[in-house]
């Protein structure tokens, strides 16, 4: 990947500085050192540290989070005016890099370290007075404070170079929490290609072979180039600190593109990595980790503070039980705090039963040590006092005309019983239709009824039309939902079954001897019809009772039988002046009186019938005046 030429203030810095030629020749031999510049030679075979320098830069955060990826935890050296403006002198021009608190809070929360490099990296050694050289670290030191680990405060002198006089004047300083200076064993010379290599001269065109030459003719390698180089010098020494800068790079290379080509072979090759401040000779100079007691190095406690257990040299804070967990074991000197799980009713427990609750879910309240579950008022009460985490729900009856309810009285109802509807808080019972009248609306939980006229033919009804019927009118019966007259029986018939509310009347025919009249609830017997005239038929009419039908008393006579001397039985008979017998007229048939109305049938205590011997004979005395004027007329003729 090819990237763009780094700003020119960038690499006038950083050519200025001629950076490789005094990482390479300075730190190890002229220095009379009151304090041992650190190296990775303690580290075991194939065991690198990654450093890097002069950051932070706008590829840092990319390089961060790429090394978090591979499980690297690397040193970021920073100078102080890559974070802050300075009013110190600062000859390399070095300015602040966009966001640069974001970038070391990522630093820190991918796991690296983030170390001092000074402010303005000018060199401790020849261009800083003694009075500049406190704060030289002093401003960096403020820049990165809330990085850097109280106990981890690692100094790396620019260009590697150090000086007795500058170790005692920072002895004397605020700055001796530092230790350090921190050196290399790799990535620091630029004059050794291709064994050797130092980043930041094969961006800037100033990396040298062995015969003093240019490589490629410009002193400038492509990132595939300075990384081979990097391997070359890394197999050669086989474990130590490796120097690199964050922020360098041209169109051609760049130091985060090489650390991604050269981590992975290092990696296949079988390299580890750790982070600088484990370096065995660097960790035995740090203090204890904070919250170790006694120790051998950083994470090589052998023993904690008060609070702390000790696991595999580092000190771990004691574990609280959470909510929802009590302390089935406290935290001795190697072993954490055992919790357990509380009952589920419980949020806190000194137990693990129910019987053991201290405080209880939000749904739940403490009655001595169990947590009971709060009770919901029931439909007909409402709340008066809500649960609280040592008491129940406390509710009270709504109003008898409530089905529920939200406080006391009749005007707090919010739903009504069946047959009543809410009006304004107040539950009104549901009016029922009068007779003649249905409810057209039905009552709902808000409404009254609505009733509305039935049809005329209805006494009530279930809606408008005249099949809507529910009940009749007297003398009218329900037949399909309409009203229906009822029917009265014919002459001759009587009511078996009466007109009901549903059913018309039944009627069923009189039985031989017995008659009766229209609309008659009973059939009446007729007795016996026998009138004693032998000149009439008596009968059981069903439909009028006894009936005396007249008959030709003369037939016989008429045919040649002998003339009665006399009317039977005191019939008035007549003859004309001639003497010949007249023409009988029918008389009207006798009427029986209706049965039960007091009358008799005419028969007299001996059997005999009063009265009937006359009519017979007056009945013959007009057959024979006809026959005379029979005579009379035929005569005429």
């Amino acid at each position: 990947m090819l990237l763009p030429v780094v700003t020119a203030v960038v690499l006038a810095a950083c050519q200025t500085e001629h950076r490789g030629l005094d990482e390479a020749t300075t730190g190890n031999v002229r220095q009379a050192l009151s304090q041992t510049q650190f190296t990775g030679t303690s580290l075991p075979a194939k065991t690198l540290a990654l450093t890097f320098d002069d950051g932070p830069g706008t590829r840092t955060a990319e390089l961060s989070g790429w090394l978090h990826t591979q499980g690297i935890q690397a040193a970021f050296f920073v100078n102080g005016a890559r974070v802050n403006t300075t009013p110190l002198p600062n000859p390399n021009g070095i300015t602040p890099t966009p966001n640069p608190t974001q970038i070391l809070q990522q630093l820190v929360d991918d796991g690296h370290l983030v170390a001092n490099h000074t402010t303005t990296h000018r060199n401790i050694r020849t261009e800083v007075p003694s009075n500049q050289l406190a704060p030289e670290l002093a401003e960096t030191d403020n820049a990165i404070a809330g990085f850097a680990p109280v106990n981890r405060l690692l100094f790396r002198a620019p260009y590697g170079d150090w000086s007795t006089l500058a170790a005692n004047t920072l002895a004397a300083s605020a700055m001796n929490k530092y230790v350090g200076p921190i050196y290399w064993d790799m990535g620091g010379n630029s004059t050794a290609y291709p064994g050797n290599a130092a980043d930041w001269a094969c961006w800037q065109g100033q990396l040298t072979d062995t015969n003093g030459e240019l490589v490629n003719g410009n002193g400038y390698a492509t990132t595939t180039q300075c990384g081979d180089a990097y391997l070359n010098e890394i197999r050669a020494v086989g474990r130590g600190i490796v120097l690199m800068h964050d922020p360098y790079g041209w169109d051609q290379g760049d130091t985060v593109e090489m650390v991604k080509y050269i981590v992975p072979i290092l990696q296949k090759e079988g390299y580890a990595f750790v982070r600088v401040d484990q370096v065995p000779a660097i960790a035995a100079a740090l203090p204890c980790d904070a919250n170790c007691l006694t120790c051998t190095g950083p994470n090589a406690c052998t023993s904690c503070v008060a609070g702390s257990y000790l696991a595999g040299g580092t000190c771990h804070p004691c574990s609280t039980c959470a909510n929802g967990t009590f302390q089935a074991s406290a935290c001795v000197a190697n072993a954490d705090t055992v919790c357990q799980a509380c009952d589920a009713t419980c949020t806190t427990c000194k137990g693990g039963t129910s019987n053991d609750c201290s405080t209880c879910q939000a749904d739940r309240y403490l009655e001595g040590n169990r947590c009971l579950p709060c009770t919901a008022c029931a439909a007909g009460t409402y709340q008066t006092a809500t649960c609280t985490p040592s008491a129940n729900t406390v509710c009270e009856a709504c109003d008898a005309s409530c089905a529920t309810c939200a406080g006391a009285g009749t005007s707090a109802c919010t739903t009504c019983a069946g047959g009543a509807y809410l009006s304004n808080g107040k539950c009104l019972a549901c009016n029922s239709c009068a007779a003649g009248t249905y409810a057209s609306t039905a009552c709902t939980a808000t409404t009254d009824t609505v009733c509305s006229p039935c049809a005329a033919s209805c006494a009530t009804c279930h809606g408008p039309g005249a099949n809507d019927c529910g009940s009749c009118a007297p003398k009218e019966f329900l037949s399909n939902g309409s009203c229906e007259s009822c029917s009265t029986c014919a002459a001759g018939t009587s009511t078996a079954t009466a007109c009901g509310t549903t059913e018309d009347t039944k009627c069923v025919a009189c039985t031989n001897g017995t008659w009766a009249p229209a609309n008659a609830q009973t059939c009446e017997p007729c007795g016996n019809c026998d009138d004693g005239n032998a000149c009439t038929t008596d009968r059981c009419d069903p439909t009028r009772g006894c009936v005396h039908e007249q008959t030709d008393c003369n037939v016989a006579a008429d045919a040649g039988s002998p003339e009665p001397s006399a009317p039977p039985d005191g019939a008035v008979g007549a003859e004309d002046d001639a003497g010949a017998p007249s023409t009988v007229t029918p008389l009207p048939p006798p009427v029986s009186p209706p049965s039960g109305s007091g009358c008799t049938t005419g028969r007299a205590r001996d059997g005999s019938r009063p009265g009937l011997g006359l009519l017979a004979l007056f009945g013959v005395a007009l057959m024979r005046r006809s026959r005379g004027a029979g005579r009379g007329r035929n005569q005429d003729s």
